[in-house]
């Protein structure tokens, strides 16, 4: 199945927690020969952080609000809450790098580089895990199916254009037959 991409951050205290004031930037590409590649087609993204909005659940709507390609939503694991970002479309060119500059904070605000994120580099999410930044909770990733034998791969979970006439809609993972004949 196709999947988008999804970072996790570290967690702070609750969504009230504040946060440092400044942008936070979305940049979308691709993992490629282990590095980052934006896309140059697709801009760099912000959203605005200012005294009015510098929480966790400030930033998260901000995020939403903004409709870039990316949507935030407040988790409490037990252990605090976090922002779980997830790109708004699957496939392995639709991954996304965030960077969190500050413009200001006050003491015992986190600074918005808590955020930074390169999918490229950060290290899987683990149950067990107390990483300091932010963590790769699942990679963008491509449909791979076979039709008729023939190895297929598309970004979407809608494939419409496999063979004419013929749209297959993937809904999980496993093996199916499709059957298809000329209906005179």
């Amino acid at each position: 199945l196709a999947q988008q991409e999804k970072a996790l951050s570290a967690s702070l205290a609750s969504g009230d927690s504040k946060i440092g004031t400044g942008q936070v930037s979305f940049t979308f590409g691709s993992v490629k020969d282990g590095a980052f590649a934006a896309d140059a087609d697709l801009p760099t993204q912000s959203v605005t952080i200012t005294s009015e909005n510098n929480t966790l659940s400030g930033l998260r709507d901000a995020v939403n609000k903004a409709g870039i390609g990316v949507t935030a939503s407040l988790v409490n694991d037990g252990n605090g809450s976090r922002l779980v970002f997830s790109s708004s479309r699957t496939g392995v060119e639709k991954a996304f790098k965030m960077e969190g500059v500050s413009t200001g904070s006050a003491p015992g605000e986190a600074a918005l580089s808590m955020f930074n994120y390169d999918p490229s580099t950060a290290p899987a999410h683990s149950p067990d895990s107390t990483a300091p930044g932010m963590v790769r909770l699942q990679a963008a990733k491509d449909a791979k199916i076979l039709v008729d034998g023939l190895a297929v791969t598309k970004p979407d979970n809608l494939i419409t254009d496999a063979m004419d006439g013929l749209t297959i809609t993937l809904t999980k993972v496993g093996k199916t037959q499709v059957t298809v004949s000329q209906d005179p």
